[in-house]
């Protein structure tokens, strides 16, 4: 009789680990689900399996565990992506209080998502304070010369870019640009994209000479990198021949919607990577460099061409509705 209890209670204890595997797998799938949809822009369908996706992470993992962050952050972006900033603040604030009792480095992700969300509001100061912090998490987690760090401080560059903060926008475009020249290969895509972003920044400023320069670089790599007909490719060029023509200033009508344009949609598609590199380590595990050179690569034979495809079509309908309703 004792024996058949103590079989009894291991049945019951396989049982529940059972449902813990399935509800797992079910957290798992509606993760991905989610992060598919707000990658092809389909936000409104997320937000259901987002919530969803919370309330399996709290059952199966806890309230305090990595797992809800995550997905707390994930329901705030597809707010966001649909204007629904309260909410999204919401879930942000939340999801950050999580992941600091977790004291791991995936709390730069709610950070830098909340401080993108506040300069969708303009907000570039509130916006600026929290990149900041992002940048530290990152710094304290990934260590200060990590491809992270970089990401991190360029998308405060961008900020403060936005800001009006040029010289902060600078030195810190600089700082990313030092780190991923030592820890990416020489013609590695976002090193191409940073010194695209600078020279925008310097064509902001009317430095065409350092501005093309920049240009230059970044096409440089980018013709070793990417097809012919990439939109990088075709953007650059009619950056390098706007500052080297001797055309008129960013300040001039069409020209300074096509540079803008080409900005826009540089910050688009490294916002794409960060995302993906983000889910790609927080959710799945991986090291950084398999989500660097595989999963989250746009020259990767394998995965590019669809992550480009993908990332490509959802940043170009981005930069339209940018340009056609600006905020």
């Amino acid at each position: 009789m004792k024996a058949q209890g103590i079989l009894r209670a291991a049945l019951a204890i396989l049982m529940i680990s059972g449902q813990a595997m399935a509800q797992a797998d079910r957290w798992n799938e509606l993760t991905a689900q989610v992060n598919q949809l707000y990658a092809s822009g389909k936000a409104p369908e997320a937000v259901p399996l987002a919530k969803e996706a919370v309330e399996v992470a709290r059952k199966t993992f806890g309230a305090e565990h990595l797992n809800y962050g995550l997905s707390l952050n994930n329901l705030a972006l597809v707010h966001a992506a649909l204007g629904q900033y309260s909410e999204a603040d919401s879930e942000f604030k939340k999801s950050i209080a999580v992941l600091e009792k977790c004291q791991c480095g995936e709390l730069a992700r709610p950070l830098g998502n909340l401080a993108a969300m506040r300069a969708a509001q303009a907000n570039y100061s509130e916006a600026q304070t929290v990149a900041t912090r992002a940048v530290d998490v990152t710094q304290q987690y990934y260590g200060a010369k990590s491809a992270n760090t970089a990401i991190a401080q360029e998308a405060l560059a961008q900020l403060y870019a936005k800001g009006g903060r040029f010289v902060d926008a600078e030195r810190t475009y600089k700082q990313a640009l030092a780190i991923q020249q030592e820890a990416l290969p020489p013609n590695h895509v976002d090193l191409g994209r940073t010194y695209g972003n600078l020279g925008y920044l310097y064509e902001s400023e009317g430095n065409r000479v350092e501005a093309g320069n920049m240009y230059e670089q970044a096409l440089a790599i980018f013709e070793k990198t990417l097809s012919e007909q990439d939109p990088l490719v075709t953007m650059t060029r009619q950056s390098i021949a706007r500052v080297r023509g001797g055309g008129t200033s960013t300040s001039g009508g069409a020209e300074n919607n096509s540079a803008a344009q080409g900005a826009l949609f540089q910050q688009c598609m490294d916002y794409k990577i960060n995302l993906c590199m983000q889910d790609c380590m927080g959710n799945y595990g991986f090291k950084e460099s398999k989500c660097r050179k595989e999963l989250c690569s746009i020259t990767n034979p394998k995965t590019g061409p669809s992550n480009r495809k993908l990332w490509t079509r959802y940043c170009q309908k981005k930069v339209e509705r940018q340009i056609n309703n600006p905020q």
